[in-house]
């Protein structure tokens, strides 16, 4: 790497691979930045939101009429999600933190519920923390997904105390054997239906005391999409106090962003239920 200065600006040129980016940058561009940063006399506060439910073109129109000198908002794409950076400048540390509240405020207004953090946390860590604090427990059953939902919710420390059992049932028999969904629901209307989640999340309530019940089936691809279910259509089924409610998504993407969007939308639906 190398770096060069023309008209009082500096550039810095660094290689894109990691373990050559990561020392050169701590030695060069870090250094560099921390002592320009004492000769300014400027101080920063920086909070970084993470949206989920929202594009980034989306996240952008909605607040476009919210714009400071003083603060930098950065956007960041990460897995179906964005995260909204903001940082806030002065020549007081109080002032920089007053102006980011300030601007924060005024996003969280426009944005409302898609903000689901302003903590280090991923979507599933969150959700996990959220069933902890209301001392709730959960149940999973999966079909498209093949597991990827209990995976991400158990990956999280002490998930053990809200999370009760998962289930895989992939075939039409592990249904009707496992969740007793009825053989003639599943010859009528499908494995990717309505009825057929509806009758999962029904009958996993009834396998288990658990306070929430998560049901999903769906047709990650790329074969077995027909013109009436194409792939990327996705039924998510939900159940608190046992009231059920089924819902219809169509994803778009390969069959791994399908199953990944999957469980981030019925985290995002257990999120909000638990607000609710």
């Amino acid at each position: 790497g190398f770096s060069l200065t023309k008209s009082s600006t500096k550039f810095y040129f660094l290689p894109g691979v990691s373990k050559e980016f990561s020392p050169m940058s701590r030695n060069t561009f870090l250094k560099d930045l921390a002592r320009e940063k004492r000769k300014s006399n400027l101080y920063s506060f920086s909070k970084t939101l993470k949206i989920f439910g929202l594009s980034e073109s989306e996240v952008a129109e909605k607040i476009k009429k919210v714009n400071s000198k003083n603060t930098y908002i950065g956007y960041r794409p990460y897995r179906f999600e964005v995260h909204l950076r903001l940082i806030s400048t002065s020549n007081k540390l109080r002032d920089a933190k007053r102006e980011n509240q300030n601007i924060e405020r005024k996003i969280r207004k426009l944005l409302g519920l898609y903000i689901y953090t302003d903590q280090n946390l991923t979507l599933a860590e969150h959700v996990v923390s959220m069933l902890l604090k209301k001392k709730l427990k959960i149940t999973i059953a999966e079909s498209c997904t093949g597991g990827l939902l209990s995976d991400m919710i158990t990956n999280v420390p002490d998930s053990s105390k809200c999370f009760d059992f998962g289930l895989v049932t992939y075939s039409n028999e592990s249904k009707n054997n496992l969740l007793k969904v009825k053989n003639k629901t599943l010859l009528i209307h499908g494995a990717v239906s309505k009825q057929t989640v509806s009758e999962m999340v029904k009958n996993l309530n009834d396998l288990s005391n658990s306070d929430m019940s998560i049901a999903i089936s769906g047709i990650a691809g790329p074969g077995g999409g027909t013109n009436d279910k194409p792939v990327g259509t996705v039924f998510i089924g939900m159940s608190k106090s046992k009231n059920i409610d089924v819902k219809k998504y169509l994803l778009y993407g390969n069959r791994k962003s399908i199953k990944l969007r999957t469980c981030l939308i019925a985290l995002d639906r257990i999120r909000n239920e638990l607000i609710s």
